[in-house]
């Protein structure tokens, strides 16, 4: 039997956004920094709050080894291929659906497991839908798993 165990980490992350309307498919926001994130570990579940409550907010999140670039929020992804390589897991949509009455929430459990080089774990998303936020609409919560 072993005598590992685990530490629950929660990494709440506030984007900034771009203010002007997205096309589905855009980079909801560049690549950010998951400060406090621990350099290896497993991503257990991603909630999102929309706290603009503009609709059914859907996006992807790419989650990156090293600080490279994605993208340029608003825009299509335009990483190059030997930055794709920093990729270490892509999430399912994560979709704000359940309305709570100012704002909407969705979680998605998933199992992204990670090694950071570098300066830690980073992270870029994509919009599925098209819509417009505020420069802080988006609250994201991680849920990471550090073995100790």
């Amino acid at each position: 039997m072993s005598n590992n165990t685990t530490d629950i980490i929660n990494v709440q992350l506030i984007p900034t956004l771009d203010t002007s309307a997205y096309g589905a498919g855009d980079t909801l926001f560049a690549t950010t920094k998951l400060s406090g994130a621990p350099r290896a570990g497993i991503i257990r579940s991603i909630t999102m709050i929309d706290k603009d409550d503009v609709a059914s907010e859907s996006a992807t999140f790419y989650f990156l080894n090293s600080n490279v670039t994605f993208g340029t929020f608003n825009a299509t992804p335009s990483i190059s291929d030997t930055d794709a390589v920093s990729i270490v897991g892509v999430s399912g949509a994560v979709v704000a659906s359940v309305d709570l009455g100012g704002c909407k929430i969705g979680t998605l459990a998933v199992t992204i497991p990670y090694e950071a080089q570098g300066n830690g774990l980073y992270v870029a998303a994509t919009t599925a839908t098209a819509l417009t936020h505020t420069a802080s609409g988006l609250v994201i919560n991680f849920v990471i798993e550090r073995w100790i």
